[in-house]
This record gives structure tokens, C-alpha cells and sequence, in this order.
């Protein structure tokens, strides 16, 4: 009986399939993976590949096992980008799902083990860089002979999602100001072991 690993992201927009695979090729090296993704409710489930082989068949190999989990954990984080929760699967076909458990990314390899497993990811942290960040303050203030209204700022933010990331720059706001928009929030690599912070990076650009 043949046996199936594919992740599954809930509580998003699914991500159209050629971006999604370029992004898993890019972070984990490997040009050959190639993805099948289909829609579920209220999210995405994809099934990895590294050229025909699957790696569902990949992580029973001894010898191929390190590098089939590179690929499960780049299309994590990846999709970790665009969902809420994401899980990954492992079990025989026609059979029913096993009940999830909570699953650290790091804990992927000895949780594979197990030819049936259902593995929800937890505690994976982003670095999230929010540029042109827009802070209204409460009352103008006077700044250098000036009377001004904000300014323009520079966050670093480490949060489980996108959306946990905004509420971070608007409690940091709150002091002083509320947060007027965000230009842009993008992922960026984070080193391992960094707490969960907001750390502001004033700019100089203050408006009227």
C-alpha cells in the first residue's frame, strides 16, 4: 500500500503552485523539487516531489532521508508564510488521517518516523521587516522647532504570522501613536533562538 506525505495549510489563501515551488526550490537548493498542490477548505494541501521520486518514498531511504526532510521543511515555512496553522501528513493511502499532535519543526525528522502521523507545526517563528511604517501620534508634537503630526519608521518583528505581526507594531505603537499603514511586511531570515520582540528602527523622515 502505497504511503502519502503532503503539508497542509489552513486558515489562508491558497498560493499559486509555480510561486510556491520556486520559493521551496530557492530556500532549500534544490531546482528538482517539483510540488502538487490541491485546494481544501479554508486552505491548500501540497504533496512534494524531488523529480518523479515522492518523498513520501524519499524519507524511508536511509541515504536520501536528510535531504527529503530539507524539502518538507522549506515547503513549512514557506507555507507558514501564508497560513495560520500547517501540518504535515504522513499515511497509507485509503486510510483516514491520524489526530494531529503538536510538532516543533526541529522534531520533524524523528516524528517521520512513524508511517502514520498527522504532525501540526508549532512555535515556528518569522522575522517579519515592516518598512515605511506610518506612526500618527495622539497629539502634534514639536520636533526640532517643527510641529509635526508622525513620522516614517523601520520595524523588525518576530511573530508566528502575518497578522500576529501587525497586532506586535500596533501594541509597540500604542505609547505614543497609532499606526497609520505599513508600506510593506515581509519575511527575512532570523537567527536561531531569537524571542519574540518588536524592535523599532526610527527614521528620520517626519511629516506635517
Amino acid at each position: 500500500m502505497t504511503t502519502l506525505l503532503y503539508v497542509r495549510g489552513e486558515g489562508g489563501q491558497p498560493l499559486p503552485t509555480s510561486d510556491l515551488q520556486s520559493s521551496v526550490r530557492r530556500r532549500s537548493g534544490n531546482q528538482s523539487i517539483r510540488l502538487v498542490a490541491r485546494p481544501v477548505d479554508h486552505g491548500q494541501e501540497v504533496e512534494p516531489f524531488v523529480g518523479s521520486a515522492a518523498v513520501a518514498a524519499l524519507v524511508e531511504i536511509p541515504r536520501k532521508r536528510d535531504d527529503a526532510l530539507v524539502v518538507v521543511r522549506a515547503l513549512v515555512t514557506e507555507l507558514k508564510r501564508q497560513f495560520d496553522e500547517v501540518s504535515v501528513v504522513r499515511r497509507r493511502e485509503g486510510k483516514p488521517e491520524p489526530a494531529p499532535i503538536a510538532c516543533r519543526s526541529e522534531e520533524l525528522g524523528l516524528a517521520l518516523e512513524s508511517d502514520r502521523c498527522c504532525l501540526r507545526i508549532a512555535g515556528v517563528m518569522r522575522a517579519y521587516r515592516a518598512e515605511d511604517v506610518e506612526v500618527i501620534f495622539y497629539e502634534p508634537r514639536s520636533v526640532e522647532g517643527r510641529v509635526v503630526t508622525g513620522y516614517l519608521s523601520r520595524f523588525d518583528v518576530v511573530a508566528e504570522t502575518e497578522s500576529a505581526a501587525m497586532v506586535q507594531l500596533r501594541d509597540a505603537l500604542s505609547p505614543e501613536g497609532r499606526l497609520g499603514k505599513v508600506g510593506r511586511l515581509e519575511v527575512t531570515d532570523m537567527p536561531t533562538g531569537v524571542d519574540p520582540r518588536v524592535d523599532e528602527r526610527v527614521g528620520d523622515r517626519w511629516h506635517r
